[in-house]
């Protein structure tokens, strides 16, 4: 009996090399095919954002749930790459600041410096200055 299994083993391995492969098992190979790593990314990674998953609302420490806003101390106070509509109508301290010079009576930054010091700033004299010299050819007054 063991010797008539081995030969129908064997006479079975001869069929398959030389018929093929049956149905059954071609079934099998195509389920055990590979991804291609750009399919196994499509197939893992998920585009839709799920509320339950943002970790940022429900801050506890005290420096993260409240968040800074820049101070910006150049220009006209707005940052760039944000609509600057917006940014007008949440902040107003240029619209303020214009206006109290205003009242104050102050027409630019320059006088106001005058004003407070009693003395005109070295930029205001050097402007003067160049406006006096009537020939522009000379580097130097002589």
């Amino acid at each position: 009996e063991l010797r008539s299994r081995q030969e129908e083993a064997e006479l079975a391995l001869i069929k398959k090399r030389y018929l093929g492969i049956d149905k059954m098992e071609r079934d099998d190979e195509k389920r055990r095919k590979l991804q291609k790593p750009s399919e196994k990314f499509r197939n893992i990674f998920n585009f839709e954002w799920d509320n339950s998953e943002d970790t940022s609302k429900e801050e506890t420490n005290e420096l993260y749930r409240n968040r800074v806003q820049p101070q910006l101390l150049f220009g006209r106070g707005f940052i760039a790459g944000v609509d600057v509509r917006e940014q007008k109508k949440k902040n107003n301290f240029y619209d303020k600041l214009s206006e109290e010079r205003q009242k104050l009576g102050i027409a630019s930054g320059v006088t106001m410096v005058e004003s407070s010091t009693g003395r005109k700033s070295r930029s205001s004299q050097m402007m003067m200055d160049s406006d006096d010299d009537s020939d522009y050819g000379t580097l130097g007054k002589g």
